[in-house]
């Protein structure tokens, strides 16, 4: 895959593909998770329960990843932003855009952080459940429901709050 956004040792996010890939990765999760209702025997193989939430999680994890870059202004990569652990995204967005946050999915911030704690690693977990990685338990459990609500949430924020304001040539790359 060619980084057409790469300059020197830093590579640039592109926030317009950056909001479609995380609503792509959001649908398809939203998709797994209807569609196991239509397999054969879907009490007995938990078939799509793993994509839908490797995918939701990444969702997640891009829609913070684009918060973070338009409230600070950097369309760089940071080791910060390099991460898949939404509690660590979660921190560095602003306290005005937590709250919004907060709000919407109708939680205290002591009762999301733990939610989204819980919820943190969802992506590694769940994508590497099957090779039995040191540190990678293969019981794992997410709560669908909150990452649900908050891929929904943070979507709509990114579409009222910056999406619908500039356009691509606003921003500095």
């Amino acid at each position: 895959m060619n980084h057409e956004g790469k300059t020197g040792d830093q590579i640039i996010i592109h926030p317009d593909i950056l909001f479609e890939n995380a609503t792509a990765f959001f649908y398809i999760a939203h998709i797994c998770d209807r569609a196991k209702s239509l397999l054969p025997n879907q009490n007995e193989i938990p078939a799509l329960e793993v994509p839908a939430i490797v995918n939701l999680t990444l969702s997640i994890e891009l829609f913070l990843k684009l918060l973070i870059m338009l409230e600070s202004g950097s369309f760089h990569r940071t080791n910060e932003t390099k991460e898949h652990l939404l509690a660590t995204l979660y921190v560095l967005i602003k306290d005005e855009t937590k709250c919004k946050i907060e709000k919407s999915i109708h939680l205290e911030r002591d009762e999301f952080m733990k939610l989204i704690e819980a919820n943190d690693n969802n992506f590694v977990k769940f994508r590497y459940c099957h090779e039995g990685i040191k540190g990678v338990d293969t019981q794992i459990a997410a709560d669908f429901n909150f990452l649900y609500n908050l891929a929904v949430v943070l979507r709509e924020l990114l579409q009222i709050t910056y999406l619908g304001k500039y356009s691509l040539a606003d921003f500095k790359l």
